[in-house]
């Protein structure tokens, strides 16, 4: 039986997951592919399914091959620049393949409204020549995230689905199954051979081909593409851009021939072909990089085809940014001749509130810390230092009224920025201010690093109790899990003094009169200090009862 709702991109995700039969999630937090997490942590009871906060994206990923390996259902979610952190295990797993079903979703945010870049994980499918999903709609999200699981046990690999920050947030009518949580298990394949090693990667290389071949094949016919020919001009949209155009009622405004994608990678050739052989232009709609328009470029010119290809290389579409109304309209009106404004042009107006546009949280405790450390610096006399920092709440030193913050990069790199600043011999103390998060995820292994070289720097070690930008999940320092539930806390205090680090204190950020005399001794010793600076996010209180378990989500239900 079927019951229909209204759910976001999230929820639908979840939903479909769930009714696959999984047993496994991991993730590392980080938005949009953090909300389906949740999602599953609501819709689901411990006994029924193992979710995971884990260390980082890599451990994420290997914790969910192993799992496969032996027969277990499992999803990874990760946002685009995780997928980086993963790339390793990616480029082993895409040759030895999987056992059981395994989904990797990945989020990513055209616009860079909360990352540091805008990257386009299409490339890196295709890089890992590995199955790639879009979906457009609730619906298609349930719908594909189901067939991705019989897709990955049929062909043997791991099956990614792309997301974007406004699919995961819009919602729509899904129609789901009414049925119980029941896990697909098949027998272990832990003691066969998973290896790859010199002897057998060009076999395993070519059977990648051959699959992706047969994928393609059957992508060729797949309902997650649709065709609507009615003239000589077209428009190929793929996943969220199609549903934007939907949304803003530009798809039917214009006699126009419309191609919406769900299968990204590898392409539906022949399909695309088939549509393509009878235009005479076509305009790409995707986010965030031109990659489908490289794409029909390559296979027109292979066929011996003459199709103007429009989009963001050709500038008929703005080359950065996330897709708003106004630019699809645009990019129509000059598809059908009705001289609209050059791209770029007429954008404004068109909004979202970015990441990190605030300062801190009132109550945060990273403000009388930093308001502490700019006061020794008046009262001293020393120079302000260099600064470097994780992603988390620490970029927010960037703002008024501190505007501290000097050098910013990826997880894990405040430390490995700060030991270099320091070897080019700058006179100014060189502080990595590093989150909790971010220590465990990979700062620990700089901090190694830092400590084996004797660098010169000062490591603030920022303990406020989770990945507070990302909505406090828990990390391995953390006596706590993903559903509340008590856990082993692994100490950050114990990891660094089996460093050989001389200097190593903790503090209480909110005491300031305690902490001055700390924070002034590193700031003016020379050499590798570590301070552990503790303070609880106001944010977490509310979350120590642990999210509670709903049965049914979304808005309205139907039999």
């Amino acid at each position: 039986m079927m019951i229909e709702m209204v759910l976001s991109g999230d929820q639908a995700l979840a939903y479909g997951a769930w009714h696959s039969g999984l047993s496994l999630v991991t993730s590392y937090p980080g938005s949009p592919s953090s909300g389906t997490v949740k999602e599953l942590v609501k819709l689901s009871s411990p006994e029924e399914l193992t979710i995971e906060w884990s260390a980082n994206e890599k451990v994420a990923l290997e914790k969910a091959i192993g799992a496969a390996i032996a027969g277990r259902r499992t999803m990874v979610c990760v946002k685009s620049v995780g997928m980086n952190v993963a790339l390793d295990p990616i480029m082993v797993s895409n040759l030895i393949g999987t056992h059981a079903g395994m989904v990797w979703l990945i989020g990513d945010d055209p616009g860079a409204w909360g990352s540091q870049n805008e990257q386009d994980s299409r490339f890196l499918a295709a890089f890992a020549e590995l199955p790639l999903l879009e979906p457009s709609s609730p619906q298609e999200g349930y719908d594909m995230m189901r067939y991705a699981f019989q897709l990955s046990e049929r062909f043997h690999l791991p099956v990614i689905i792309r997301e974007i920050y406004s699919y995961s947030q819009g919602k729509g009518p899904c129609r789901i199954a009414e049925e119980p949580w029941r896990p697909v298990t098949l027998p272990s394949a832990a003691a066969e051979r998973w290896i790859s090693y010199p002897l057998n990667v060009l076999e395993n290389h070519a059977r990648l081909h051959q699959r992706n071949r047969e994928i393609a094949q059957e992508f060729d016919a797949s309902p997650f593409n649709r065709v609507d020919r009615k003239g000589g001009k077209g428009v190929l949209a793929a996943g969220s851009a199609w549903q934007k155009l939907e949304s803003a009622g530009l798809a039917s405004r214009y006699p126009l021939s419309l191609y919406k994608l769900g299968t990204v990678h590898p392409l539906p050739q022949t399909s695309l072909l088939g549509f393509l052989s009878l235009l005479e232009e076509v305009l790409v709609l995707e986010e965030n990089e031109p990659f489908l328009e490289r794409e029909l470029r390559v296979l027109l010119h292979d066929q011996g085809l003459r199709v103007r290809v429009r989009g963001r290389l050709s500038g008929e579409v703005r080359r950065e940014g996330e897709l708003l109304p106004s630019d699809l309209e645009e990019a129509l009106g000059r598809l059908v001749g009705k001289g609209i404004a050059k791209a770029g042009e007429g954008s404004g107006g068109e909004t979202k509130t970015r990441a990190l546009e605030k300062g801190f949280c009132e109550g945060c405790p990273y403000i009388p810390l930093f308001q502490a450390m700019r006061e020794i610096c008046r009262e001293t006399g020393i120079a302000d230092p260099i600064i470097t920092a994780d992603p988390g709440c620490a970029v927010r030193l960037n703002l008024p009224p501190f505007q501290m913050l000097n050098l910013k990069f990826c997880m894990g790199a405040s430390i490995g920025l700060a030991a270099g600043v320091s070897r080019a011999g700058v006179k100014e103390r060189v502080v990595a201010a590093c989150g909790d998060s971010s220590f465990f995820h990979t700062g620990i292994n700089a901090l190694a690093d830092a400590a084996h070289h004797q660098a010169d720097i000062l490591v603030l070690i920022l303990d406020n109790g989770g990945a507070a930008l990302t909505g406090l999940q828990p990390h391995p320092g953390n006596p706590r899990n993903a559903r509340g539930e008590r856990t082993p806390a692994v100490e950050i205090e114990r990891i660094v003094r089996a460093m050989p680090i001389d200097f190593v204190q903790v503090i209480d950020m909110f005491d300031s009169k305690a902490s001055k005399p700390i924070l002034k001794e590193a700031l003016t010793r020379r050499g590798l200090a570590v301070i552990i600076a503790k303070g609880e996010c106001p944010l977490l209180a509310p979350l120590e009862r642990g999210p509670q378990r709903k049965e049914v989500r979304g808005e309205g239900r139907k039999g």
